[in-house]
């Protein structure tokens, strides 16, 4: 039974969740041409991780990013997110075999990303240019944290997106009042902004509690 995963649905099924993300990859390159490889980095993967640059490679994709893992739901619970340093190992790694096959290469949640290789592109929610809703139709800080802001039941998307955007909550996110002192020294302090909000939120209890996955914050995301 995998941690994350949990177990497998049959023993006869080929690769199991492999095979099934293979099958998906083969049909998507039939119909889209072009796609990207996202791989999850953990605990139990982070040395080993830069070799899904061969993987991606083979299936002939356009690139490839990194995600550290968050720690919520199961991950939090087997405490299998990453820590900085291991995401830090992780990423060089990665960055390292990627240039082998001049493979593009982007890492999710880490603003950071340029400081250490400037040709590592990143995505991060700071901005708030984008939201996420539930099922229910609300429409929350985060897909990990699950804060309702506001709904977009009886308006138009574009009037939830406003009121999303003016909530004071999302304000306190997209422009901190107070960070720690090591996320204020950066040179990337304006951008980062504290890093994933999210993770801080989780770990810390505070949703500016600064960048849990950069180094200069004294053992972050430490497990």
């Amino acid at each position: 039974m995998s941690p994350l995963r949990g177990p497998a649905k049959s023993a006869t099924r080929i690769g199991g969740s492999y095979g099934s993300a293979t099958r998906g990859v083969e049909s998507l390159r039939r119909k889209l041409g072009g796609f990207t490889v996202v791989s999850t980095v953990n605990k139990l993967n982070y040395k080993r991780v830069h070799e899904v640059v061969d993987y991606a490679v083979s299936v002939d994709a356009d690139a490839l990013a990194l995600l550290p893992i968050m720690p919520s739901g199961r991950a939090l619970k087997t405490r299998v997110y990453i820590s900085a340093s291991g995401y830090l190992e992780a990423l060089v790694k990665t960055w390292l075999r990627a240039r082998e096959y001049s493979l593009k290469l982007s890492a999710w949640c880490t603003p950071w990303a340029p400081l250490l290789k400037r040709d590592v592109g990143f995505w991060f929610r700071r901005e708030m240019s984008d939201v996420d809703t539930d099922p229910e139709g609300n429409v929350l800080l985060c897909d990990i944290l699950d804060f309702k802001i506001t709904s977009i039941g009886g308006k138009s998307v574009v009037e939830a997106f406003s009121e999303f955007r003016e909530h004071p909550l999302v304000k306190a996110v997209r422009t901190p009042l107070k960070l720690p002192e090591q996320c204020l020294k950066c040179p990337i302090s304006l951008g980062c902004r504290g890093g994933c909000y999210a993770r801080a939120y989780t770990l810390k209890g505070d949703l500016n509690a600064g960048n849990l996955l950069w180094p200069r914050i004294s053992g972050a995301g430490e497990s």
